[in-house]
């Protein structure tokens, strides 16, 4: 059974020189069930400007404890 839920994983600046042009992030849920989650929007902090950022430059990374998969990468 698919419960939604939403969270938002909030990660460090990155991607503005090659030294940081890769970031990782780690997302703990609460939830002892999850078997799976999926990436549907990503937006960044402009200056205090919301951007949303296309979900092509995101892959996923599966982890043994939960499947992670992005919108759109089947």
């Amino acid at each position: 059974m698919a419960v939604p839920l939403s969270t938002i994983l909030e990660v460090e600046p990155f991607g503005d020189s090659s030294a940081t042009r890769a970031t990782f992030a780690g997302l703990e849920i609460p939830c002892e069930d999850v078997a799976e989650f999926e990436v549907v929007k990503a937006v960044e902090d402009q200056n205090g400007r919301k951007v949303e950022l296309p979900l092509s430059i995101f892959e996923a990374n599966n982890p043994e404890l939960a499947k992670m998969s992005v919108a759109g990468e089947r």
